[in-house]
């Protein structure tokens, strides 16, 4: 197969409509979540972190998606992610709960730049 300027032309145009349209279904959902107000609010997601992490008690985590995924079962729940790291970062900056990353508390200072992976754990001593 010949890979001549042309293709890599309709390659390059066909890769920025995709991220367009990506950016666009993106745009409607949020729209949709706006206008759907499911009611789901910081403390109902601070409540749900604080449940899972008890019954798991404090040498368990958890992952943030499981929050949205299994307390309020919504079929749209990677738009609540947001919502939910931010929620468990207050709940860190509180101290009730950790922000890990490959088993390593994330310092409060550094909460606001969290990029990858991370995972919830109760504080020692709260329970």
């Amino acid at each position: 197969m010949d890979i001549t300027k042309e293709s890599l032309k309709r390659k390059d145009t066909h890769d920025e409509k995709k991220g367009d349209r990506t950016a666009e279904n993106d745009i409607a959902a949020k729209k949709k979540l706006k206008k759907a107000n499911v009611g789901i609010s910081e403390k109902d997601i601070c409540d749900a972190i604080m449940i899972t992490l008890r019954k798991r008690g404090s040498t368990k985590t958890c992952c943030p998606s499981e929050i949205p995924r299994l307390h309020f079962r919504l079929p749209n729940w990677r738009l609540y992610m947001e919502a939910t790291r931010k929620a468990a970062i207050q709940l860190a900056q509180e101290g009730s709960i950790m922000i890990v990353q490959s088993g390593i508390e994330i310092p409060s200072e550094n909460m606001d730049s969290i990029r990858g992976p991370i995972r919830l754990q109760l504080k020692v001593g709260n329970k």
